[in-house]
């Protein structure tokens, strides 16, 4: 039988547990189109909250990302966003959207409701989710589904020829940075006689 210094620890280590639920969006995970800046967004959220999930584990804080797909509510259910669905129509209705929205997800509902988000969450902070911590929880109805599945070609090569204007963003990656910009100026035909073969510092 537990002695009651034992039963003190034990309630000291439930009374310490935390939960952190950032709402990041299936937008972070399945790529549409006109939503760079909302996806790149809601995706910084996914590693931020790892990064946090792995400093705070050994506190005993769990961090996870919830991501839903299109919610009913007031971020979607008004005119300017039944536009942007239904561009063809001059003053589409929520009917209208909901026929466009259908096709967002493999299930058949136009949005879900903010209570399957709120479930959701509801799990990753309570004790049934208590080592659950650093994951990307999706409730989606199935549009993870609808993404068409990857037609780039990884081969590599060392014989291509690049034309055309390329950009390259790296961010803090400098060192990778100039060794690809390197790498696309020797391959580039439209380099200039006599132009530099690398990049110039600090790009």
């Amino acid at each position: 039988m537990e002695d009651a210094a034992g039963v003190r620890a034990t309630r000291h280590r439930r009374r310490s547990r935390r939960s952190v639920v950032i709402t990041s969006s299936l937008a972070a995970i399945y790529a549409n189109a006109g939503t760079a800046h909302y996806s790149a967004a809601k995706a910084g959220l996914v590693v931020l909250a790892k990064v946090l999930a792995k400093e705070l584990a050994p506190q005993n804080t769990r961090v996870n990302t919830i991501h839903p797909t299109t919610v009913a509510t007031d971020m979607i259910l008004n005119e300017p966003t039944y536009r942007l669905f239904r561009p063809d129509l001059e003053h589409p209705t929520r009917a209208d959207f909901e026929e466009a929205a259908l096709t967002l997800d493999e299930m058949p509902v136009p949005a879900i409701d903010a209570v399957d988000i709120s479930d959701a969450v509801l799990y990753l902070v309570s004790d049934d989710g208590r080592y659950v911590t650093g994951t990307t929880h999706v409730v989606d109805a199935g549009g993870q589904l609808r993404a068409a599945p990857p037609t780039t070609d990884t081969r590599r090569t060392t014989t291509g020829v690049l034309d055309g204007e390329v950009a390259l963003i790296t961010f803090g990656a400098r060192g990778r940075g100039r060794a690809h910009a390197t790498t696309c100026a020797r391959t580039s035909p439209r380099r200039s006689p006599g132009s530099p073969s690398r990049p110039t510092p600090g790009t």
